[in-house]
């Protein structure tokens, strides 16, 4: 049991160290959230059980719609780099991940954190794109700032999941029997915890990488520079 508890601990503090300076710099965007986050984000009742079934089934929903829409804008870059085997993988995360098997969950998430370092290093090197690659990359700016947008805004909901995790780990610590139980409710919120921090300070780096490597090939980059926080996370798929 206190192995179990240190393990809550270790990931909260994973995350809040991971993620501080990345907060810093995105905090204007992130006060637009607003109102509709900050309900999913904050538990309604005192029950742990309660708490925790909320909250991870909402961040698990936020992150397969963010994840969705990156995979789909690394797709198409990949194809512009003449990757065309990770641009089908990506392109069939985009079109298959819901959030419900948490392997393929694990799966996903791994192979869109990889690809946006990966991708970050092609932005950084400002080659000539051809013809063909322009055409995609122009299809790929904005559902990537969309998603890179939507992932980064998965900072608090998914910090308070982490508070909620502990607290319930904590209200079962004197009932063994329910340890498993809970580990089982809590694994795929506690693998985003893990996960997702390294993954929006990438995207709060490669964002602005994409941006400055499109501008220097000619490519029109002001539709994805106006997209705001708060108008690209629907209410739907919020929850």
């Amino acid at each position: 049991m206190k192995i179990t508890k240190h393990l809550i601990f270790l990931f909260v503090v994973l995350f809040i160290s991971t993620s501080t300076l990345e907060a810093q710099a995105w905090k204007k965007k992130l006060k637009n959230l607003g109102d509709t986050l900050e309900k999913v984000a904050e538990p309604a009742s005192d029950d742990a059980d309660a708490q925790t079934a909320i909250t991870s089934e909402a961040v698990v929903l936020m992150t397969a719609n963010a994840i969705a829409k990156l995979a789909a804008a690394q797709s198409l870059i990949a194809e512009a780099e003449g990757n065309k085997e990770l641009a089908a993988q990506l392109k069939n995360v985009s079109e298959s991940i819901d959030g419900s098997d948490t392997k393929v969950l694990k799966g996903q998430v791994a192979l869109v954190k990889e690809t946006a370092k990966s991708q970050q290093e092609i932005f950084k090197q400002k080659n000539e794109m051809s013809a063909e690659a322009k055409k995609l990359y122009g299809q790929a700016l904005v559902p990537f700032t969309e998603g890179a947008i939507q992932t980064i805004a998965l900072a608090k909901p998914i910090e308070q999941f982490a508070k909620n995790a502990e607290y319930q780990i904590k209200s079962v610590q004197s009932q063994p029997w329910k340890i498993m139980e809970v580990k089982k409710t809590l694994e795929v919120g506690l693998f985003l915890v893990k996960n997702v921090p390294a993954l929006i300070i990438t995207l709060g780096k490669s964002t602005k990488d994409l941006m400055t490597y499109s501008k220097a090939n000619g490519l029109d980059t002001k539709k994805a520079e106006k997209i705001k926080i708060d108008s690209s996370m629907d209410e739907e798929e919020v929850g």
